[in-house]
C-alpha cells in the first residue's frame, strides 16, 4: 500500500507540474480576443444563453486584418477617432440604436466595440432605449483619440436597466475594450466628390 501511494506522490508531482501549464495556457486564452460570431448577414453579435437568441449589430463586422488593427486603440491621421465600448456586468439588454450627428447610427449588442472615424470638429452621438434619449457632445482634433463607454447604470434586470455615457481615460476603457466582440468600423467623414 505504502508504495502505491509514493508512486501516486511522485506521478501527482508531474501531474501538478502539467496542471500549471495547463491552467496558465487557460489563462493566457482568457486574455485573448473573444471569437467572432457573425450571422448570416456578416454582421457581429452577442449571443444570449437563455432564452436563446442572438443579439446583433446592424453594420457589417469589419474584416479580421480590420479588427487586428482597431484592437491597437491608436489614431487615424486625418480624422477623429473615437473608440465605443458597451461592456458593462449583467448587461444582456437588447441592441442599443444609436445616431451620430443626426445621421446614420449603429445598433450596439453587449460585450462589443467599436471604431467611429469623424471628421474633426464637433459631434453628437445620441442614444436611444426604452424612449429615453442620452446625448454624448464630442470634440477633437484629426489625430485625436475619444473613449467612450456606453454604461449600463441601474437596474439588476434588463428590463429596468438605463444606459447613460461615460467618457473615460484609454487605460480605464483599454482592457474591457480589448476583451468585448468588434462589431464595426465606420467611417462617417464627409466623402470628398472630384
Amino acid at each position: 500500500m505504502w508504495q502505491r501511494r509514493k508512486w501516486l506522490l511522485k506521478a501527482g508531482g508531474g501531474l501538478g507540474a502539467l496542471g500549471v501549464l495547463g491552467l496558465s495556457g487557460l489563462l493566457a486564452g482568457c486574455a485573448s480576443a473573444p471569437p467572432r460570431r457573425l450571422n448570416a448577414s456578416g454582421q457581429a453579435c452577442f449571443a444570449l444563453r437563455r432564452p436563446r437568441r442572438l443579439i446583433c449589430s446592424d453594420a457589417l463586422a469589419p474584416s479580421t486584418e480590420t479588427e487586428q488593427n482597431i484592437r491597437e486603440l491608436g489614431p487615424i491621421a486625418d480624422a477623429l477617432t473615437v473608440y465605443l465600448v458597451r461592456r458593462s456586468i449583467g448587461d444582456t439588454g437588447g441592441a442599443v440604436p444609436m445616431t451620430i450627428d443626426g445621421r446614420r447610427g449603429l445598433t450596439v449588442p453587449p460585450f462589443s466595440m467599436a471604431r467611429l472615424r469623424l471628421a474633426p470638429g464637433a459631434h453628437r452621438i445620441v442614444m436611444t432605449w426604452r424612449g429615453e434619449e442620452s446625448a454624448l457632445d464630442l470634440q477633437g482634433q484629426a489625430g485625436d483619440v475619444r473613449f467612450v463607454e456606453l454604461q449600463r447604470s441601474s437596474g439588476f434586470w434588463s428590463w429596468h436597466a438605463r444606459y447613460g455615457w461615460r467618457t473615460v481615460e484609454p487605460e480605464q476603457l483599454a482592457r474591457r475594450a480589448l476583451d468585448s466582440r468588434v462589431i464595426a468600423d465606420l467611417d462617417l467623414r464627409p466623402t470628398v466628390s472630384s
